[in-house]
């Protein structure tokens, strides 16, 4: 069975296990053990944070995909390559973040009629911009070394269970607030981006991403 074939294969596995466990966090978990209220502030959390994303990538992903097979031609080059990439985006959600917070208040007020709520949660949507930026980038050098696999489980399973398991320890009380239950969430999130760049660094890790 060809590498291709193998890869699209067990992602599919992944989509589909990561799509039955979203449904069981937004039908059941989310209705049981928070208020329709929170249920609205996390999605629209997220949702804002997906919106601002493409923003602050300034294509970055695509060129990855485009160029990393035409430039990088051994371990030297490798790395040069990632270490460009790395200083473009942080320099990217810089530039982001400054237009950000000079143009904040027009951009918090098209949320004002329909999603008010989200204005004081500004900082955790910039956090969660950060995080989509390094992911999409992270995915895009994962699909130059046809490695798609790890990236999948991540993003489809990991974090989902992740939340589910927040949110029932927010119903038990081991989380006070609806606020730190999204503060440990992205947190969460950002600790599975430091665990893939790892994974890029061990040749252990290596077999997850075939």
């Amino acid at each position: 069975m060809g590498l291709v074939i193998r890869q699209s294969i067990y992602t599919t596995i992944i989509s589909y296990a990561g799509a039955v466990i979203g449904y069981i966090n937004l039908l059941y978990l989310f209705p049981k053990f928070l208020e329709p209220e929170q249920v609205g502030l996390l999605r629209t959390i997220q949702d804002a944070a997906i919106l601002l994303a493409p923003f602050a990538t300034f294509g970055l992903a695509q060129s990855i995909f485009r160029f990393y097979p035409q430039l990088v031609k051994d371990k030297t080059t490798e790395a040069g390559f990632i270490s460009l990439i790395t200083l473009l985006a942080l320099s990217g959600f810089a530039i982001f973040f400054i237009t950000f917070k000079l143009f904040e208040g027009n951009i918090l007020s098209y949320f004002q009629a329909n999603a008010s709520e989200i204005i004081q949660y500004a900082s955790i949507v910039l956090w969660l911009t950060l995080i989509l930026l390094i992911t999409s980038l992270l995915e895009a050098y994962s699909r130059s070394l046809l490695k798609m696999i790890f990236p999948s489980l991540l993003r489809e399973i990991v974090v989902r269970l992740m939340l589910a398991l927040l949110v029932l320890a927010y119903f038990q009380g081991y989380i006070p607030t609806i606020n730190l239950l999204l503060a440990r969430y992205w947190a969460i999130c950002f600790v599975c981006c430091c665990w893939w760049v790892i994974s890029f660094s061990f040749k252990s890790f290596h077999s997850l991403l075939t």
